[in-house]
């Protein structure tokens, strides 16, 4: 044993270390022993720098920092003429970087799925918010977050991604908000409304969240543009219009449900053919009365004709007065419809009339015969022949709706004049029929005054 111990040289170069794309590093836990100089060297083509060779600083070159890493050697000359060498591997990591943060929008009852987040050169990653909500793993590069209370209440939660650096690089953070929208809400203005068939009823109300939105009324889509909405709806039944769904311009949807029930006041029925005559001579009649049923619904009847030339109407509820018009001849239409307060009936009741008049059609030889005077008078009228007839005669009277107000048959006209007293009737126009035996008819006006 040799006392005191014989002293030795000793190099440590130190731990590997990280650095930073061209920053300095300090060479710190370099030791040595027992030397009387130290030098360093590279392997890239940075620079040492500093005074005291266990503190050295050294920068790396462009060079250095693409290639990732460098060897820094450091050689001890011992006081007794030994050599050391150690190293350290310097290892040059990027600044971290991250891409894909962007703000991002949920709806309420939702929860984010953070997507679309990429990152480089970080050792770890970490997520912070200033919201009451949770993530699922914040330290997922793309985690979930579940808002709380406080982020509903508010709308937004700011969100911070943080990314820890490796080496003596610095931590980097990207931030993002976080828009927590509310659910849309339609709200009708009535529970309850009424309309006529076949008209439209405007459903109006409010919605809530960003236009436009699209509803689903009883299975269809309609598309609403402003906050204070109206749709327009044909009402064709008793109805009850169900908004089952409604989406905003964010994507948020809302399947609470509001109805308005809608009670259809119906239009009258159709209502039957009206009855009375199809078939008119005017000859005999100028006037005809006509009638109708009542009808399902209907409080009142309108009636028409059609040409307008074949006459005119008068009406009253059920029943109604055509008088003819004297120059038309051929077929006309009449039409009546059931109304009430919400309009006409769909549909209308018709009967065609074929009019004619047969005055002098094969009947000239007999009117030639027979003269009626005076007339007009004040309701008597005497008949007589002008030449002399071979047969008798039946005679007949009738009024404008043509009712018979005078009959005789079997008038030996050819011996005598026939008095014909209508002084009992109303003033107006009247028709004379004189028909013979074999047929022949002679037909006249008679005027009451």
């Amino acid at each position: 044993i040799v006392l005191p111990p014989e002293l030795a040289t000793t190099a440590y170069a130190g731990p590997d270390i990280q650095g930073c794309e061209t920053m300095t590093v300090s060479m710190v836990g370099a030791t040595a022993t027992q030397y009387d100089e130290i030098t360093w060297e590279t392997s890239g083509s940075g620079v040492f720098n500093g005074m005291e060779p266990l503190e050295m600083e050294y920068t790396p070159s462009q060079e250095d920092f693409e290639n990732g890493q460098v060897t820094l050697t450091m050689t001890v000359y011992g006081s007794g003429g030994d050599e050391l060498t150690d190293e350290r591997i310097l290892f040059l990591n990027s600044q971290p970087v991250a891409s894909g943060v962007t703000d991002m929008e949920i709806c309420v009852n939702d929860s984010l799925m953070v997507a679309g987040i990429a990152g480089e050169n970080y050792s770890e990653v970490m997520w912070h918010c200033d919201g009451d909500g949770q993530f699922t793993d914040a330290s997922m590069m793309n985690p979930v977050y579940h808002p709380g209370a406080n982020d509903i209440a508010n709308g937004q939660v700011n969100m911070t991604m943080e990314m820890m650096a490796m080496g003596m690089c610095e931590d980097v953070e990207a931030q993002a908000i976080l828009t927590v929208n509310p659910v849309p809400e339609a709200i009708l203005s009535d529970e309850m409304a009424e309309g006529c068939e076949q008209s439209n009823l405007s459903i109006s109300g409010n919605v809530t969240g960003a236009a436009p939105w699209m509803f689903t009324v009883n299975e269809e889509q309609v598309e609403v543009s402003e906050a204070e909405f109206a749709m327009d709806v044909m009402i064709t039944s008793d109805t009850t219009f169900v908004i089952e769904q409604v989406a905003d311009a964010n994507g948020c949807v809302n399947q609470s449900k509001d109805t308005l029930f809608v009670t259809m006041n119906p239009l009258p029925a159709a209502p039957e053919a009206p009855a009375g005559n199809d078939s008119v001579d005017l000859v005999y009649e100028t006037e005809t009365g006509y009638t109708v049923s009542e009808t399902l619904n209907a409080t009142g009847y309108q009636w028409a004709i059609a040409p307008e030339t074949a006459g005119t109407v008068t009406s009253e509820d059920l029943d109604a007065t055509v008088a003819w018009d004297e120059a038309f001849t051929g077929e006309a239409t009449i039409t009546v419809y059931g109304v009430n307060d919400c309009g006409v009936s769909l549909e209308a009741a018709e009967l065609k009339v074929d009019v004619r008049n047969t005055v002098g059609f094969g009947e000239h030889t007999l009117a030639n015969l027979i003269r009626v005077y005076p007339n007009p008078s004040k309701g008597i009228f005497t008949v007589s022949q002008n030449e002399k007839l071979n047969e008798s005669v039946n005679v007949m009277v009738r009024n404008t709706l043509s009712e018979t107000v005078y009959e005789q048959k079997n008038v030996p006209l050819q011996q005598t004049n026939l008095k014909i007293n209508l002084s009992d009737q109303t003033s107006g126009v009247y028709i004379l029929i004189i028909e013979t035996q074999n047929n022949q008819r002679a037909v006249k006006r008679l005027i009451i005054q």
